[in-house]
């Protein structure tokens, strides 16, 4: 995939590669996941039924923002000639129930029912004034997996070979 840079931090996607989970037999839940020439573990933990060796389908999904957080922040550092230390995103994942919310973004959502919530925790390395922090914080906020994970999204299933 090649992600471009706008002057706002945001990255864009050319191409997508197509990501293949495919069994391995090997446990319940246990699956080699591919992506181009990547290959990772998927699994679920063993409180589930899985063998805990790969990461979770909510593992993921957290990893993809953090990682998208930290390029994103990275390519726009280099962009603006910031000499950010190194980034390092964690994400967390949760099923929260919409009435415990109280932000905006929940405001017009139904008031009963769960959501999920991904909570992103950014480091960077060095000092950062609280103006350069603000910024960065908007800048995540502009990660294209964040705002794919925010916006509704069309799932199509078919049969075949995808």
């Amino acid at each position: 995939m090649t992600m471009h840079s706008a002057d706002d931090g945001n990255l864009s996607e050319d191409k997508s590669e197509t990501a293949r989970a495919t069994e391995t037999t090997g446990g319940k839940f246990q699956q080699i996941v591919t992506s181009g020439n990547h290959r990772v573990m998927a699994d679920e933990p063993v409180g589930y039924g899985g063998l805990d060796t790969g990461l979770s389908p909510y593992d993921f999904l957290s990893s993809a923002v953090a990682t998208c957080t930290a390029m994103t922040l990275r390519v726009y550092a280099e962009h603006k000639s910031l000499q950010l230390g190194r980034i390092s995103v964690g994400v967390t994942h949760a099923k929260v129930h919409l009435d415990d919310m109280t932000t905006a973004a929940t405001s017009d959502k139904k008031s009963s029912g769960y959501i999920d919530r991904f909570q992103r925790s950014i480091s960077i390395e060095g000092d950062l004034t609280d103006e350069l922090r603000e910024k960065l914080i908007s800048i995540a906020d502009k990660c294209p997996v964040s705002k794919t994970l925010e916006r509704s999204s069309q799932i199509i299933t078919v049969f075949g070979d995808s």
